[in-house]
C-alpha cells in the first residue's frame, strides 16, 4: 500500500508502502513482564521451545469448555491465559476483501489469463502489505472483528469444469498446470518469505472436487474416476501444500466417493496429511458440517456431524455444529485427544505478540515516489498507550538512513527486544522492567510524521 499522498517531507522523495509486526511464531500470547522475584514461566511463553511444543503446552492448560471455543471461526478469548479473541475469516482473493477501501484487482480468471507467475507474486505481495497494515490498524483500535484478521480464505484453486457452477471467475480456468503455477505464486506473495513468521495465511479452497452447478453443492456425490482424480482435481492442491507450503486448506460443500468433503478420511487423513506431507489445519466451508447430517445425511445428529468433522480431519468449523462438541462428548462420539490433535494445530498459527526476551520484528518498505535521487531517514519510534508512570511521548527505537534513485524500492528492517527497547528504570526495585499494556510501535521520517502505526501488548 503506498502512502504516497503523505504531506511532509517525506512524501517528496518517498513512501512508506507495507508495515509488517511480527510476533510469536505459536498462539496470540501476552508478554510477561519482567520481576525481580524469579516467577517460573510456563512452557507456551518460552522462545527456546518449538512452536508445536508451545502450543501442546497451552493446550494442556486449558479446560474442555475453552477447547471447544476455540474450534469455530469465531473464537473466544482466555484471558487466564492471556489469548484474545479471534475472528478467523478474512478473504483477498484479488485484494483484500470486506475491510474497507483497498486496492482492487482483476478477479482471479482474468488475472490467470496474463499467463504471468511473477506478476501474480507482486499483486500478493501488495494484498498482504494492505492486510498488515490494516489489520494492525484494527488491532490499534481494540478491534478483532470479522474481516479483521491475518488468515485469509484465499485463493480458491477448484478447476472451472461447468459453466453452470456460478463461481468460476473466483478461480483460475480449467487447466490444472496454470491453476497450480498461479496459485503457487499467490500463496508464496501471502505468506511471505520470512523463515520464522507468515506474513498473513492463505488458505486453498476447496477441497475437493468442487466445481458445481451451485445449487447443487450441499448434497453433491462426486465420483471421478481415479485418473481424473489425480490429474485433474488434486495436482494445484498438492503444489500449494508441498511448493508453496500453503498454512491451510479448505473443504468442500460436496461429498467425494460418498464422504464429506470437510470430513473426509480419504482426502484429509491419507492424501493430504499422510502422502503430502500437510501440517497447517483444515477449515471447513460455512456450512460444510450442518451438511454432514442435514444434507448428506450421512449421520443423524448434529452432534455426531461435529465428531465426524474432528475425527477426520477438519480442525476448525466455519460455522456452529461444533458448539454440540460437549454432548459429542458425553455420548462418546470421540475423546478429548481428538480435540487435542485439531487445538494444536490451530494453536502454531498465529499471531502478533511477543515474549519480552523476544525479538519484534518490524519491516517497511520505502519507495522513492519523486523525480530526483534521494536520502531519507527511515525512524522506528515506541510509546506506552497507558504509561503508569511519567514517560516519554515516544522513544526513538531504530532508524537506517537511505539513498534512492527515483522509482527505487528497499526493504528496511528493525528488530525490538521488549526486554530492551520497551523497558525503564525502575528506582524501588533497581533494576530494569517492562510495564504492563499495550505499546505504539510508530514508523516514519520524523517524530511528528508517522504514516504508519502498529500495536504490541505487554502483560
Amino acid at each position: 500500500m503506498k502512502l504516497a499522498d503523505t504531506r511532509h517531507r517525506f512524501a517528496r522523495h518517498s513512501a512508506i508502502v507495507g508495515l509488517l509486526l511480527c510476533g510469536l511464531a505459536g498462539v496470540a500470547l501476552a508478554w510477561s513482564s519482567q520481576a525481580q522475584e524469579p516467577v517460573e514461566r510456563p512452557a507456551y511463553l518460552d522462545p527456546n521451545l518449538s512452536a508445536n511444543e508451545r502450543a501442546a503446552d497451552l493446550v494442556s492448560r486449558m479446560t474442555v469448555a475453552e477447547k471447544i471455543s476455540q474450534l469455530t471461526n469465531d473464537a473466544a478469548a482466555i484471558p487466564r491465559l492471556g489469548v484474545p479473541a479471534y475472528e478467523w475469516w478474512n478473504e483477498c482473493l484479488h485484494g483484500v476483501a470486506r475491510a474497507g477501501a483497498a486496492t482492487v484487482f482483476p478477479q482471479a480468471i482474468g488475472m490467470a489469463a496474463s499467463f504471468d507467475a511473477r506478476l501474480m507474486r507482486e499483486v500478493a505481495t501488495a494484498i498482504s502489505d494492505e492486510a498488515r497494515a490494516k489489520h494492525h490498524e484494527s488491532l490499534r483500535r481494540g478491534e478483532r472483528g470479522r474481516y479483521q484478521g491475518l488468515t485469509f480464505w484465499s485463493p480458491n484453486i477448484n478447476i472451472f469444469r461447468d459453466p453452470r457452477w456460478g463461481r468460476g471467475q473466483e478461480t483460475y480456468g480449467e487447466d490444472p498446470f496454470l491453476t497450480a503455477r498461479i496459485g503457487v505464486e499467490l500463496v508464496k506473495g501471502l505468506q511471505g518469505d520470512d523463515p520464522r513468521y507468515l506474513k498473513v495465511v492463505a488458505t486453498a479452497k476447496h477441497f475437493a472436487v468442487h466445481s458445481g452447478p451451485e445449487s447443487d453443492r450441499h448434497h453433491f456425490d462426486a465420483q471421478p474416476s481415479e485418473r481424473d482424480l489425480h490429474e485433474t482435481y488434486l495436482p494445484a492442491f498438492r503444489a500449494l501444500v508441498q511448493e508453496a507450503k500453503v498454512a491451510s486448506v479448505m473443504g468442500a460443500y460436496n461429498r467425494v466417493y460418498g464422504e464429506s468433503a470437510s470430513a473426509s478420511s480419504r482426502l484429509l487423513q491419507q492424501t493430504l496429511r499422510k502422502q503430502w506431507g500437510f501440517d497447517g489445519y483444515v477449515v471447513s466451508d460455512c456450512g460444510a458440517i450442518d451438511d454432514i447430517d442435514k444434507t448428506h445425511k450421512i449421520v443423524a445428529t448434529p452432534e455426531a456431524a461435529a465428531a465426524l468433522g474432528i475425527t477426520k480431519g477438519c480442525d476448525l468449523e466455519c460455522g456452529s455444529v461444533y458448539r454440540s462438541l460437549p454432548a459429542a462428548l458425553a455420548q462418546g462420539l470421540l475423546t478429548t485427544d481428538d480435540i487435542d490433535v485439531a487445538l494444536r494445530r490451530l494453536m502454531t498459527i498465529d499471531k502478533t505478540t511477543a515474549g519480552a526476551d523476544e525479538v519484534v520484528e518490524v519491516a517497511v518498505t520505502v519507495e522513492n515516489v519523486g523525480p530526483v535521487a534521494g536520502d531519507e531517514v527511515v525512524q522506528l519510534y515506541a510509546r506506552a498507550i497507558d504509561p503508569n508512570r511519567p514517560s516519554p511521548l515516544k522513544q526513538l527505537r531504530g532508524f537506517d538512513r537511505l539513498s534512492l534513485d527515483p522509482g527505487q524500492r528497499r526493504q528496511v528492517r528493525f528488530a525490538l527486544t521488549p526486554a530492551d527497547d520497551l523497558a525503564h528504570y525502575d528506582v524501588a526495585r533497581q533494576a530494569f522492567t517492562v510495564q504492563s499494556g499495550e505499546y505504539e510501535i510508530q514508523i516514519g521520517a520524523s517524530s511528528r510524521d508517522i504514516p504508519l502505526t502498529g500495536r504490541v501488548r505487554v502483560d
